[in-house]
């Protein structure tokens, strides 16, 4: 599989977990969201997000790839919408 967009690496927005969320869990909106913050911890990369609704999450990815890691860091920049976002190559 190539990984070529951040898209490739972590799927759809409307497929992230949330972690930690305003009393909310599963899966959160993400229609109008954007990134207001990214975390990089060993081998995980945090997105903290919040959406049109003002409903603020955290979406946890493990990426064992420094490499890949890292572009993806780069491309994730706090108030990017994050169907744009995902759009940026990594490769």
């Amino acid at each position: 599989m190539k990984l070529n967009t951040v898209r490739d690496v972590l799927g759809e927005p409307s497929s992230w977990d949330n972690h930690i969320s305003d009393g909310f869990e599963g899966k959160p909106d993400m229609d109008g969201a954007t990134i207001l913050d990214v975390f990089v911890s060993g081998n995980q990369l945090a997105l903290y997000t919040r959406n049109a609704a003002g409903v603020e999450a955290l979406s946890i990815f493990f990426i064992d790839d420094q490499e890949i890691r890292a572009r993806i860091a780069t491309q994730l920049m706090p108030g990017l919408d994050v169907h744009k976002a995902v759009e940026a190559r990594i490769r």
